[in-house]
């Protein structure tokens, strides 16, 4: 098995997504995030840790940026699913 060089998955997450992989990462736990607290009807403090966040604060903070939106006060929302 060969290693990957850091640059080249960087170029190949670029070339794919459009993304850099932590940026692609952090669409992928907020996703996680809205569906937990959607679908499963979870906690905020329960989402963040079971989408893997450090704290809700955390979660709340990432939730603003990328959404705009409180993880509390969750419009209605339609989520495209995201196959594994």
């Amino acid at each position: 098995m060969h290693d990957i060089a850091d640059r080249t998955v960087r170029r190949i997450m670029i070339e794919a997504t459009g993304l850099p992989p932590k940026a692609f990462a952090q669409i992928l736990q907020f996703h996680r995030a809205l569906r937990l607290l959607r679908d499963h009807h979870l906690s905020p403090a329960d989402a963040a840790l079971e989408a893997g966040f450090s704290d809700q604060p955390h979660m709340n903070r990432v939730f603003r940026r990328l959404g705009g939106i409180s993880p509390a006060r969750l419009p209605d929302l339609t989520l495209v699913t995201i196959r594994d």
